[in-house]
């Protein structure tokens, strides 16, 4: 069995022997009891609710079988039950390269002849999941003899595979409405970005779900409306922190997780700062990044609010990689995880965490940059920084031979900073009026582009009016696997994407951030959208005025300049009755 150790060691490593797929472990460091449950050949999904007891253990779909899939669970992670009568039973037998074992209810370990012929480079794996063996034996035996208890499913057949397609979100930071060259922009270096939209399909009415990070990645996650996900504002960006997105919520990972796919979240996560609100607790088989809003890139610090704090982790663990650029890190886990699951479905949560401030390019591109006026130079060499690390992320893609059967996403979160942290500016809304924090089109109307080469459009455009929150059940759609079962406030874009006379999906949009009587909100029912609260952020120097209700006729003035609510009274009604009503149900489905 160390045989099985050090090959699932030096696969974590990165160092896998040529022709292994994937491996996947962990020690198991206690014994308590597992909850009742069934242990199957798929990966186990254990979220932990901790107001709702001990974890479940529902059992993922069976995957698709692939040529070796060794998983390890982590007994530390589940939370001991009273009585040893809800200890599950089960028998598991395994088989390893060259060497078989079985593990009987009397915790015997009995060694089986080799595997021989040509299954021997990787031997038949098999899972029993037959009920009438106490498995604590199992447990004890392991944790006392082997630190790793490992369940397997069997190879495919000759000439089979899965061929489910893998997904990759790629979501950019504080990226301007039209800071793309694909969007118009052409002062700035995003040629890769620009190869991903000449192979795809782009959005030109595509909204975020916030104008602002935590509510804008809790819409995509979950696929409903950031308010009646419970996240309307800003979560915490110190350890412990109030503000999250709750447990309960599921999440675009674990829908995806349940499928049978490898989950990976690597970037920013800035969605709960808590084991419990943790992305390894949202679904998430691996996770990489920061916990809070942002850091800086070299220290990996978090300097904006209270103390200082280091902020890196790796699967809930502290890291140190102090002087690393983080985009560059960011890219060498993605391609070690690109690496090991190859052989099966994945999906990545890519979450940028540029170009938010602090503005950090490259050197070359501090150069390259430097006859644009301050502070679009600083901007504009953080963007190309970005692409240039979209590009080698996408080039790993092409190198794995993925790309045919790998579904890329890129999306803004919201619009761009003009924050005094941010030098008051450096992107650009183009046409647009607002930037971050406003429901203004400038803060909420973003770049946004899906690619799936020779199976969905290459180099359309869309202009049907889309949402954050369409991705989930997109994604779905595309991918044959079931949406979770809370109600969706996202709608599958498939059609759209497909034809450019099909219609758009919604016929309202909402937004709200915040909470109470200053919540600022916004809905959109065709042409006319009307504003409560609103905030034009476009000069971050100037405190922007709180307009209480704003209308504009996207189809007549796309740049908000006039306001039109004296002139349709009828309109602000039926609008503002909309709302009114919306936010009664989004506030009762919390309090549920």
């Amino acid at each position: 069995m160390s045989e099985v150790r050090s090959r699932a060691a030096a696969f974590n490593e990165g160092m896998a022997p040529p022709g292994a797929d994937l491996v996947l472990s962990s020690k198991v460091k206690t014994r308590p009891y597992l909850s009742r449950g069934r242990l199957s050949a798929s990966l186990l999904e254990m979220k932990h609710h901790p107001s709702r007891g001990r974890p479940s253990l529902p059992v993922a779909p069976r995957l698709p079988p692939t040529r070796l899939l060794e998983y390890t669970i982590d007994i530390q992670s589940l939370t001991p039950v009273e009585s040893h009568d809800e200890v599950p039973q089960g028998r598991i037998s395994t088989t390893i390269r060259e060497q078989q074992h079985s593990f009987s209810d009397s915790g015997v370990t009995q060694h089986l002849p080799q595997a021989t012929g040509a299954s021997q480079r990787m031997t038949t794996l098999k899972q029993q999941n037959v009920f009438g063996y106490h498995l604590f034996p199992l447990l004890t035996l392991a944790v006392a003899s082997l630190g790793t208890m490992t369940f397997a499913v069997e190879p495919a057949a000759e000439g089979s595979r899965d061929v489910r397609p893998n997904v990759l979100v790629i979501f950019a930071d504080d990226l301007g409405s039209v800071d793309l060259g694909c969007y118009g922009s052409s002062d700035l270096v995003t040629p890769n970005t620009d190869e991903l939209a000449a192979r795809g399909v782009r959005f030109t009415q595509f909204y975020s779900a916030a104008p602002v990070c935590s509510p804008s990645r809790a819409g995509l996650l979950t696929g409903r409306y950031p308010v009646r996900a419970g996240v309307p504002g800003n979560c915490a960006s110190q350890k412990g922190g109030r503000g999250a997105l709750p447990p309960e919520e599921t999440t675009m990972a674990e829908m995806f997780r349940a499928a049978g796919y490898a989950t990976a979240h690597i970037g920013k996560w800035h969605l709960g700062y808590t084991p419990e609100t943790s992305p390894l607790a949202q679904g998430f088989d691996h996770s990489f990044g920061h916990m809070g809003g942002c850091i800086d890139n070299y220290s990996h610090f978090f300097y904006w609010s209270g103390p200082n704090v280091h902020d890196l982790h790796r699967n809930g663990e502290e890291v140190y990689y102090a002087g690393e650029y983080f985009p560059d890190l960011m890219f060498r886990e993605a391609s070690q995880f690109l690496e090991q699951n190859r052989a099966r479905p994945f999906f990545i949560y890519y979450a940028l965490n540029t170009p938010h401030y602090p503005y950090q390019g490259d050197a070359k591109w501090l150069k390259r940059c430097e006859a644009l006026p301050y502070p679009r130079n600083l901007y504009a060499a953080f963007v190309a920084a970005q692409d240039e690390r979209i590009g080698q992320l996408l080039n790993k893609v092409d190198e794995l031979g993925l790309r045919q059967r790998t579904i890329i996403v890129f999306q803004s979160d919201n619009g761009h900073s003009t924050e005094e942290r941010a030098h008051f500016g450096g992107g650009s809304a183009g046409p647009y009026r607002g930037a971050k924090f406003s429901l203004f089109e400038g803060g909420i109307r973003l770049p946004a582009i899906l690619s799936w080469p020779d199976r969905l459009p290459q180099g359309a455009v869309r202009s049907q009016v889309a949402h954050a929150c369409d991705w989930l059940p997109t994604l779905a759609d595309l991918c044959g696997i079931a949406p979770p079962t809370a109600a969706l406030d996202g709608r599958s874009l498939v059609e759209v994407i497909k034809s450019a006379d099909a219609p758009s999906p919604h016929e309202v949009l909402h937004w709200q951030t915040g909470a109470g009587r200053g919540a600022q909100w916004a809905v959109r029912e065709g042409d006319w959208k009307l504003m409560g609260n609103a905030r034009d952020t476009s000069d971050g120097k100037t405190p922007p005025e709180k307009l209480p209700l704003f209308l504009s006729n996207l189809a007549d003035d796309v740049s908000e300049t006039r306001n039109h609510a004296a002139d349709h009274p009828d309109v602000v009604q039926h609008l503002q009755k909309l709302h009114e009503q919306w936010a009664a149900e989004a506030e009762a489905s919390l309090s549920r």
